[in-house]
């Protein structure tokens, strides 16, 4: 019988602030343009996130809130008063330690000012996502940001003095730009000071501008050798400065990975609230794929999905998810003994789940019929040296990881292993 993960009473919450004044060509989140001066959309929103926390906590069994993160969308252009009064509310529903506890903001380089950084922290935020994507202005324009990079700079050294944990998203891969031109952004970000860095190859997708101008032959995507050369340098370029690639796009200094993130990967649960925001939540012994509504979110109540997933379904997405976490130095395969013996040494069980979250790869079981449904074996030895195995000890069970070195063949791996 496929080995069931322990019963989470730890909770991640996403928040999704949809609207922005400019729909990026790239992307392709459920966005919305910012209504018009003088028909702010804040009070709406914040009368939905509440419903909706209210909602979660009265049907789940969730005590302690682990992380808690604002994404869009921009949230940034919202009122700091709603981030503000949903922490409020969440201190209220569930054990919420502000102090020891990950609070992220998604932030554009624009809206970052003193006085908004000062809102922002005395609301509860602790750390920034800085959606920077470029420190050069050509590669911005083509991105379609609003920001410059004397702007991004400016930014990033402000965010600094109040939220040391600062994050920056930057974008590789884009045409006509160079090698030369993606190392020297993610040199600025290293110099400016960021711990973690995400770094995101440009990617297509359908129903973007982006697709669209594709389509129509006005420019071609760097090609995939290109890319992957591309990836392989920048790989280079941040480990030598200290940064572990602990996931496929995820880079940061020791002891500063992404919490929430981390979370999701190590397959726990978190509570979507806002518009087409996804979850996965345990009701009692059953877990659920859960989003909301889009088209008239403001008004409708509860889920436009909630699903039941198979034991089948939920190994499939913990193997996609653990092989995300990359084996890197500051990510080893198996530092720890399995859960069991950690709680049995008297260490609370949602402690030990979330040191096993620092773990890179996913635990599978050989002798299990749903994983020998789901993973060929047999390919794990013509798969060395681009996945790394090891087994648990006092357990049948293996941990399987991708090295960060082999991060880029990351479906192809999955491609080779999932039968």
């Amino acid at each position: 019988m496929f080995h069931h993960l322990p019963e989470h009473r730890t909770l991640g919450v996403y928040v999704h602030y949809p609207f922005c004044h400019r729909i990026c060509p790239y992307c392709d989140f459920y966005v919305r343009r910012l209504p018009r001066q003088g028909s702010s959309p804040d009070q709406v929103i914040l009368r939905r996130y509440l419903e909706e926390l209210e909602e979660t906590a009265a049907h789940t069994d969730y005590h302690t809130i682990a992380s808690v993160y604002f994404g869009g969308g921009t949230p940034s252009l919202a009122s700091a008063d709603i981030w503000r009064e949903v922490l409020d509310r969440i201190g209220q529903l569930w054990q919420f330690d502000r102090t020891a506890c990950e609070v992220t903001l998604e932030a554009n380089p624009e809206d970052i000012t003193e006085q908004n950084l000062q809102l922002w922290q005395a609301s509860g935020i602790n750390r920034l996502s800085i959606g920077v994507q470029s420190f050069h202005d050509p590669t911005l324009e083509f991105l379609g940001r609003t920001h410059n990079g004397a702007q991004a700079r400016t930014a990033v050294t402000a965010s600094l003095r109040y939220f040391p944990r600062t994050s920056l998203d930057v974008i590789i891969g884009t045409p006509n730009a160079g090698h030369a031109r993606a190392e020297s952004d993610v040199q600025t970000a290293i110099e400016l000071g960021a711990q973690h860095i995400s770094v995101y190859g440009l990617t297509i997708e359908p129903r973007t501008a982006f697709a669209r101008s594709v389509g129509r032959g006005q420019w071609q995507p760097m090609p995939d050798d290109a890319q992957a050369e591309l990836d392989a340098q920048i790989a280079a370029c941040l480990a030598a400065q200290g940064y572990g690639r602990y996931e496929v796009s995820n880079y940061a200094r020791p002891g500063q990975e992404a919490v929430h993130n981390s979370a999701y990967w190590a397959y726990h649960p978190y509570v979507g609230i806002g518009p087409s925001a996804a979850g996965r939540l345990q009701y009692g012994d059953r877990w659920m794929a859960t989003r909301r509504h889009t088209a008239g979110w403001e008004e409708k109540t509860g889920y436009a999905e909630l699903e039941p997933l198979s034991d089948h379904a939920r190994a499939q997405e913990q193997l996609m998810m653990g092989l995300r976490r990359l084996a890197t130095s500051t990510a080893p395969l198996a530092p720890l003994a399995p859960l069991a013996p950690l709680v049995g040494r008297g260490v609370a069980p949602d402690d030990a789940i979330w040191q096993q979250s620092k773990l890179a790869g996913v635990v599978v079981d050989p002798d299990d019929t749903i994983w020998q449904q789901l993973i060929d074996f047999s390919a794990l030895d013509r798969l060395s040296p681009h996945i790394n195995v090891q087994r648990m000890p006092r357990s049948s069970s293996l941990r399987i990881a991708i090295p960060d070195s082999s991060a880029l063949l990351y479906d192809a791996i999955l491609r080779e292993l999932v039968l």
